[in-house]
């Protein structure tokens, strides 16, 4: 990990169950329960979107936020709609899942505001996430989770960029996709993807493999550039 950035003002985020060196060297250091990763990254959600300090601009025209969605789709209890079972397999028809559309166009609420819209789905989703109920999945102090809620939530303003950066600590484990997915939504709610100094950067290097590969229960880093 490349620390002269801290030096040029940029700051280090470390989420791990361990004390690690990236750790001893970060601005703030959130250590949480091995396999927590998702109620962690979806409290962060649900921070930024309460506060509302999510890139409105970026959110509205770059992702599909204002995409309506099938009111059929429900998730209750944990489960979404769809959800079949065949001789104790269980399966999803995700017909209920698709965009609400006029021919081919997707129909769009541009306020963000329709019940329907991808932006209110997320934001109930996450909504169960609040800073006490994240910490008590997590074990992370509620006061440093907080800490790290209002410092990575400043990457969301145009002129500034916060950069993920994570190895296998994420993606083993059995829901690593929706880790990583979690983890896209997040960047994509403050306008960190697709800018200087942003994104979402997984480590890939054999021998960094095998390293993270058998010896990381979970963790990411996050970069906060003063400047793109």
């Amino acid at each position: 990990m490349d620390y002269e950035a801290k030096d040029k003002g940029a700051k280090l985020i470390v989420v791990d169950p361990r004390l690690t060196k990236s750790a001893g060297m970060a601005d703030l250091f959130a250590r949480l329960r091995p396999g927590t990763d998702i109620a962690f990254i979806n409290g962060l959600m649900n921070y930024i979107i309460e506060n509302e300090l999510y890139q409105k601009e970026y959110v509205l025209n770059y992702t599909n936020a204002s995409f309506l969605v099938n009111p059929d789709f429900k998730c209750e209890d944990g489960v979404f709609s769809g959800l079949k079972e065949n001789s104790g397999v269980f399966s999803y028809d995700t017909s209920s899942w698709q965009y609400q559309k006029d021919g081919d166009e997707i129909l769009k609420d541009p306020t963000l505001q329709d019940p329907n819209c991808a932006f209110q789905i997320l934001k109930k989703h996450v909504s169960r996430y609040d800073i006490s109920t994240v910490c008590k999945i997590t074990g992370t102090p509620e006061d440093v989770f907080k800490k790290v809620c209002e410092l990575y939530a400043t990457t969301g303003k145009p002129g500034k960029a916060g950069n993920v950066i994570y190895a296998m600590g994420i993606t083993q484990h059995t829901y690593g996709s929706q880790n990583c997915r979690a983890l896209s939504v997040l960047q994509l709610l403050l306008g960190n993807i697709g800018i200087p100094g942003g994104g979402l950067n997984a480590q890939r290097v054999s021998p960094t493999f095998r390293l993270h590969r058998y010896g990381y229960a979970s963790s990411f880093a996050a970069w906060l550039q003063p400047d793109v």
